[in-house]
């Protein structure tokens, strides 16, 4: 571990606090630095120990709550902690300075988790951990904890930093008209009107500090203000991205305010090969298109953001600004990013009741527990799902047809579509649009290779779920006897290629006309 440990670094910061001159800071925050270089080495084992069950001495871990950092982020650990130490003491920025590099996702993370994990660990008063002897005196841990709420929000300090000139520029280009958006506009901006775009920018614009702040937060309890967080189904951007959000927000702006001049230098473009840079638009657009709200009553006792109109306006563009970056990450990551939109989209909605969802097809006779549940199963075992149904050798059930592992990329997108369905999307959403516009699979019935196995994988897993004991005798049930309905209808659904308006989808093919034999499906 000492590996990890820069020796010289540390030692000039002992010099460093042997060097200072009376007064110039306080004594709890030299007890703090202190206690720290002393112990540092210990602190970044703890900080990294990868075992869940014991800690560094072999002792059973007891405050299991707390996220300890990857081992393979050790050095940005004992960076963040140098910086702590330096802050403590009081020293200049210069040679003992440690600077961050807010495009660094991997430093950026470590230092917020560093600070987040030794906030929480520490203490001061035996009642809070009895049987340990506190770390400091209260004083000395009030002073290191607030150095380790600026260490944990650098991510977010150095990002505004760097973005200030922009910002300055796009509120530069409004200047040039007078201080209003263009009349004129492009994409789905293009339908709105010229005041409720320019109240949507301007709101941004004079407020993106904390918006960035909010988006980003990385305590699950408190919000920026400290105040309890109460929109807990809400999904926030990990701080170590937010240099894409903060970008995604001012393409947000850049588009509201319409065909200015010298608005085009300030676009903001993604990157096709930073699927990091994708989902941190998307998460921005889909946190935000939540959070905002325009009437009193839709979040009593918080002030409205901005009019209907302007609100209006502004989901608008992050539809537009989330769905571009979602369509740039499913292109390039393909299958995997797909499930994986799925899988935030059923944690986004796990809190919501049911009547903020909407859902089509088969899908609405069933209860959304039922749904949910079905959909979990589905997207947390779809890869073994899938090798089930394509298993060219399988040594159980062996009396059941499987599809040919060829055709599984087919199959793959059938289970996609299941998961899709039985989702729903929530009301007025960016999700809606993704699930929608980015995430459907449709049936191409003139494809006789994909009806074949969408079909037969319906077939075969129709006949291979079960939902009680008794169905298959030593077997934990796949499903409860809701979810399996809500599962079978579905399934039934896309394996027969029925569309979501309602009907067979032209060309079908009735279930009943697929046969399933070794070589693989064929229509009778």
């Amino acid at each position: 571990m000492t590996a990890c440990v820069d020796a010289t670094r540390w030692n000039a910061l002992r010099e460093a606090l042997d060097e200072r001159g009376e007064g110039t800071i306080s004594d709890a925050a030299v007890d703090a630095a202190r206690a720290l270089l002393a112990n540092h080495e210990n602190v970044l084992r703890d900080v990294i120990n990868p075992s869940t069950k014991t800690n560094i001495d072999g002792i059973p871990l007891t405050q299991l709550h707390l996220q300890r950092v990857d081992p393979g982020a050790a050095v940005y650990v004992d960076q963040a902690m140098r910086e702590t130490v330096r802050r403590l003491l009081g020293a200049p920025p210069g040679p003992m300075e440690e600077r961050m590099d807010p495009w660094n996702a991997s430093q950026v993370h470590a230092w917020s988790s560093m600070a987040s994990y030794l906030d929480g660990r520490l203490h001061s008063r035996p009642e809070e951990k009895p049987g340990r002897t506190p770390d400091m005196s209260p004083e000395a841990a009030a002073a290191m904890r607030k150095v380790l709420h600026e260490i944990g929000h650098m991510g977010i300090t150095t990002t505004l930093a760097c973005a200030a000139p922009k910002w300055q520029l796009l509120r530069a280009t409004r200047g040039w008209t007078g201080g209003a958006a263009s009349p004129i506009a492009e994409g789905a901006a293009s339908e709105l009107t010229h005041e409720a775009r320019e109240e949507a920018a301007r709101a941004l614009l004079a407020n993106h500090e904390n918006v960035l702040r909010d988006v980003t937060n990385p305590s699950p309890k408190t919000n920026i203000d400290g105040i309890p967080l109460t929109q807990l189904h809400l999904q926030r951007v990990d701080i170590s991205v937010a240099v894409y959000v903060d970008q995604a927000m001012r393409e947000t702006v850049r588009r509201l305010l319409g065909r200015l001049h010298g608005i085009d230098l300030l676009e903001e473009r993604l990157d096709p090969n930073n699927t990091a840079q994708a989902r941190a638009w998307v998460g921005m657009a889909s946190y935000l298109d939540g959070r905002l709200h325009s009437r009193p009553e839709e979040k009593p006792g918080r002030t409205p953001d901005m009019s209907p109109a302007a609100a209006a306006a502004m989901r608008t563009v992050l539809h537009e600004v989330g769905t571009m970056a979602m369509a740039n990450t499913l292109s390039a990551d393909g299958p995997q990013s797909k499930w994986l939109t799925l899988r935030q989209l059923l944690q986004s909605s796990a809190g919501l009741p049911a009547s903020a969802m909407l859902v089509d097809g088969v899908a609405c006779d069933h209860s959304k527990r039922a749904r949910e549940e079905a959909a979990r199963k589905l997207i947390q075992n779809h890869r073994a799902l899938l090798n089930d149904v394509t298993n060219p050798a399988p040594l159980t059930q062996t009396h059941l047809k499987r599809i040919p592992r060829s055709l599984a990329l087919h199959v793959d997108r059938a289970q996609r579509e299941i998961a899709r369905r039985l989702l729903g999307r929530r009301k007025d959403s960016l999700e809606a649009a993704l699930l929608d516009t980015h995430l459907e699979e449709k049936l191409d019935v003139n494809d006789p290779v994909q009806v074949a196995a969408w079909a037969g994988m319906a077939t075969y897993l129709n006949t291979r779920i079960q939902a009680t004991p008794e169905e298959c005798g030593g077997r934990t049930p796949d499903f409860s006897l809701p979810a399996a309905d809500a599962f079978k209808a579905v399934l039934k659904e896309v394996g027969i290629g029925v569309s979501l308006s309602g009907g067979m989808m032209r060309g079908s093919i009735p279930m009943t006309e697929i046969k399933v034999h070794k070589g693989g499906c064929v229509i009778s």
